[in-house]
């Protein structure tokens, strides 16, 4: 039944945008702006938004509100298997997967080629993915994303990633991008966030939680975190050491920390968001 009432609301607007209970936008008044050749990280947990919004930037989603202006090719490079299927070879899977990063037809053999050779994939290439090692295929579409003609890339959860060998060739790839073309990096960790982006944005529960610098991101996105997987906390109640989220759905946020054993670190966390975020009108921080 839902589903059939989310297809008419769908087919005939107005849209009503209501929820059910224990359902969330994945995204909601999130404004992203990135110019050319600026590199931007965006932090998040599981169902943050992070992957949605790399959708709607490589035009796979369309937004039900709001407006998506992408100025030149997007070329993403996200996590997964991204359209492998275990009787293609290694050859086939990599002409697919450069066509899908803007590579043209009349390019895609010595592409591939060029692949292969610079990650070591020569003796693989026409076998069927099923019979090539797993460390192999685990970075089959990043590997052809690094060579992709895109002028913006987008990496969704795709740094870090593979054997010691391909990550050396990969980073060494990922470095020539980042000087010639327009980055936006979508991580859940400090080990998937690059550290030649400087300027950060969180997103948490389909909102932008937060902005500033990656250095500061990466010290508040655990805290958070360790807010989201612990119950709500009602005004004055304590749990020990740590960080609270209060009201997580609702336009404002209250972070709370409290002390037993822990406070002078954790209060200089929250002295970095006071002084170094941008704070919105609604946002209030409580120690």
């Amino acid at each position: 039944m839902y589903a059939l009432q989310d297809v008419f609301k769908k087919r005939h607007p107005p849209y009503a945008h209501t929820l059910r209970p224990g359902e969330f936008f994945a995204l909601k008044d999130v404004s992203v702006e990135v110019g050319d050749c600026q590199k931007l990280l965006i932090l998040g947990g599981p169902s943050s938004g992070k992957t949605t919004l790399a959708r709607l930037l490589t035009g796979q989603y369309r937004p039900d509100e709001g407006q998506v202006s992408v100025v030149g090719r997007v070329c993403f490079v996200g996590k997964g298997k991204m359209g492998m299927h275990p009787f293609m070879t290694l050859r086939e899977y990599l002409e697919l997967a450069l066509a899908l990063c803007h590579v043209p037809g009349r390019s895609l053999r010595s592409r591939v080629t060029e692949v292969a050779d610079f990650y070591e994939f020569g003796p693989w290439l026409d076998a069927r993915i099923q019979d090539v090692p797993p460390i192999v295929t685990k970075g089959l579409p990043q590997a052809a994303g690094s060579f992709g003609e895109g002028d913006i890339f987008v990496f969704d959860e795709s740094v870090g990633i593979g054997s010691p060998a391909f990550e050396k060739c990969y980073q060494s790839r990922l470095a020539e991008i980042f000087r010639e073309k327009t980055v936006l990096v979508l991580a859940g960790s400090a080990k998937k966030a690059p550290e030649a982006i400087s300027q950060c944005r969180i997103l948490h529960s389909g909102r932008l939680f937060w902005e500033g610098t990656r250095e500061e991101g990466l010290g508040i996105l655990p805290l958070l975190a360790n807010a989201s997987s612990s119950e709500p906390l009602s005004p004055g109640k304590e749990r020990g050491p740590g960080v609270g989220l209060l009201d997580a759905n609702a336009p404002t946020f209250y972070w709370v920390a409290w002390a037993a054993g822990s406070r002078r670190p954790l209060t200089q966390v929250i002295d970095r968001v006071c002084s170094s975020a941008r704070p919105r009108p609604g946002w209030a921080v409580v120690v």
